[in-house]
């Protein structure tokens, strides 16, 4: 396997963004966790105003101090819209309080 290959599944598999890569547009959602696999390593986001689901990586949890998030739980993330929809690339903030234990 070439070292770019590598290097291309391990900046999709932690969410990053390529050097040289076009910038993503950047937007703000608000919504709860809708399900949330830390085997599988990502879960979605339910967002409060009717936009797609947010994927929301591990990595992206782990790098913004969380080991990972229940169901239910109220979240803030700063997404990027990529091809394949929004994903979630900064935690703003994790309100575990009314989650699903």
């Amino acid at each position: 396997m070439s070292d770019q290959r590598i290097l291309d599944q391990t900046t999709a598999r932690e969410g990053l963004v390529e050097e040289g890569a076009p910038e993503a547009e950047i937007i703000r959602v608000s919504g709860r966790i809708k399900w949330f696999d830390v085997a599988k390593g990502f879960g979605f986001i339910a967002s409060d105003d009717g936009l797609p689901d947010v994927l929301l990586h591990v990595t992206c949890l782990r790098r913004d101090g969380h080991q990972g998030a229940n169901e239910g739980a109220r979240v803030v993330v700063e997404a990027a819209k990529r091809p394949r929809g929004l994903q979630a690339i900064k935690v703003v903030s994790l309100d575990e309080s009314m989650a699903f234990h």
